[in-house]
């Protein structure tokens, strides 16, 4: 079974969809089931914080070991997870995600003004319900009243999805796509084309193409070092340094819009330069990575 697996990409995309699917049946049952039991709860935030994180599970973590299990014997050196990055790349991965912040801001900003053309009004209208309702409950989920609400929301809302979605895409989907006759053009669609679907799962259209971008970021570190804990780590502190700032703000007289806009308008330079200095330190990575893989 594993050698058809291993040289077919259609059956191992196959598997992991129905494993995928098999994952969402089972969070199904536990709302069935937990609506059944306790009613009132269903609907609470804490209830959907349990869903949050177990689709999380479901969805993404579980379907991606058990299926790249599936069709290699050595699950955890074909997602790269046996790879460890170095303890300067660890940190540099870190500090690029926060000076990329008001680049990303900026980005944001401009995506978020692009309308479609008039023939398709009725689509926009759907697509900002769906961004205003994505944004509610995002923030029904980021209250925290203290410390310990904070490191939970940072786990729920920052760590399994970089764990999950890292693997998913950058792991099982990239792998998948890129096959075993490696080429640079295959390497580069591969890293387009995933970060494309990452961004469109989300669906929160109006920041589509920052986070197209930063899918694209996180697939060229996994390409340029070796390791996916490179990505998780960015995607990690991407989400992370989301979750401290609406803390922060919730807790003091910092406004979170404020900040959400540090990278426009009167400090549009900061983004321009934040892009810049993003562009160098992927550059420095790519230099580095080039020794150790050739990419």
């Amino acid at each position: 079974m594993r050698d058809r697996l291993q040289n077919s990409a259609i059956r191992q995309l196959l598997l992991w969809l129905v494993m995928v699917v098999a994952g969402f049946a089972v969070v199904m049952l536990v709302m069935v089931g937990v609506g059944a039991i306790k009613g009132s709860v269903v609907g609470g935030v804490g209830f959907l914080r349990m869903i949050q994180a177990l689709q999380t599970l479901m969805l993404f973590i579980v379907p991606a070991l058990c299926a790249t299990w599936c069709w290699t014997q050595t699950p955890l050196t074909e997602l790269r997870l046996r790879s460890l990055p170095t303890r300067v790349e660890a940190v540099w991965v870190v500090m690029l995600m926060v000076l990329a912040s008001p680049a990303v801001n900026m980005l944001a900003n401009w995506n978020s003004g692009l309308h479609l053309p008039e023939a398709l009004q009725s689509l926009e209208r759907w697509m900002v319900e769906q961004e205003e309702a994505a944004a509610l409950l995002t923030e029904q989920f980021l209250q925290a009243d203290n410390v310990g609400g904070l490191v939970r929301n940072i786990c729920l809302m920052a760590l399994l999805p970089a764990l999950g979605e890292e693997l998913t895409f950058r792991g099982v989907l990239l792998n998948i796509c890129l096959g075993k006759e490696y080429s640079k053009k295959r390497m580069h669609l591969s890293v387009w084309a995933t970060a494309a679907l990452f961004s469109f799962i989300h669906f929160q259209f109006f920041g589509f193409i920052p986070r197209l971008l930063l899918g694209v970021m996180f697939g060229y570190l996994v390409i340029w070092t070796g390791s996916i804990w490179t990505s998780m780590l960015a995607h990690l502190t991407n989400n992370a340094l989301a979750v401290i700032t609406y803390y922060i703000c919730a807790h003091s007289s910092l406004e979170s819009e404020a900040v959400d806009a540090f990278g426009t308008g009167n400090t549009l330079w900061v983004g321009l330069l934040s892009a810049v200095v993003t562009a160098v330190m992927l550059w420095w990575l790519w230099r580095l990575g080039r020794r150790h893989t050739g990419n």
